[in-house]
């Protein structure tokens, strides 16, 4: 962790996630997977990105299933700083779940800013980067 305070997460997003984050909602996973993956470092969220868009373009086409099939540039890393409060919440709950040293996966939406009832804030996105 970076200190006490909060670590601090990658996540690749589609535009469409982002749109819906930066208008003051909620970015679902795509369905097919049903939670987002973040790394400790932006480098290994774009080499997800890329990993991501590779499967979702074979899931796609295996499916049957019409739908948008993107690739790594359609995705915006995301830096997403994560509070201990929120760590904890977040871990007890399942919602965040370290499965290696660098990897974790979060299950649910993300929001732009997560705060409790008592001003806390649990999470917040902090930059949005284009893959170029």
């Amino acid at each position: 962790m970076e200190g006490l305070d909060f670590i601090t997460l990658y996540v690749a997003l589609s535009q469409g996630q982002v749109d819906s984050i930066l208008g003051g909602g909620v970015a679902m996973p795509q369905e097919s997977s049903q939670r987002f993956g973040l790394r400790t470092n932006k480098e290994d969220a774009v080499h997800r990105s890329h990993d991501f868009a590779e499967w979702e373009r074979l899931y796609v086409a295996r499916s049957g299933e019409g739908g948008e099939v993107l690739t790594h540039k359609d995705f915006i890393v995301c830096t997403l700083r994560v509070y201990a409060i929120g760590y904890l919440q977040k871990s007890i709950g399942e919602v965040l779940v370290r499965t290696k040293p660098t990897e974790y996966r979060w299950r649910g939406g993300i929001q732009h800013k997560e705060v409790m009832s008592d001003g806390r804030v649990l999470y917040e996105v902090t930059n949005y980067e284009r893959i170029l």
